[in-house]
């Protein structure tokens, strides 16, 4: 059986911007979304790979920061909640 590791974060680690372009990548077939992205009730469950080539320019920075702090972590996922904890080390917005 394998078990895998997932980042807990708030929201409030994305902007409004990034928040609508997860909403929106979440509810494309999985092979048209620039980033492995599911919608929960609460936020998403996003992929922590890195996006190479002509995609990357799309992934917002925001984004890029918090992907590159979970693979530091050892983590495959972030799960994004509304309810989840802000880390000092990330930035935080207020949307």
């Amino acid at each position: 059986m394998e078990i895998g590791t997932h980042l807990v974060l708030s929201t409030a680690h994305v902007t409004h911007a990034t928040s609508e372009l997860l909403t929106a990548w979440a509810a494309l077939p999985v092979e048209q979304q620039p980033l492995t992205a599911a919608s929960t009730w609460y936020g998403w469950f996003v992929s922590t790979y890195a996006v190479e080539g002509d995609i990357a320019p799309i992934i917002p920075p925001d984004l890029v920061e918090i992907q590159r702090f979970a693979r530091s972590l050892g983590c495959a996922y972030i799960l994004f909640d509304c309810d989840g904890d802000t880390v000092a080390a990330l930035r935080t917005f207020s949307w």
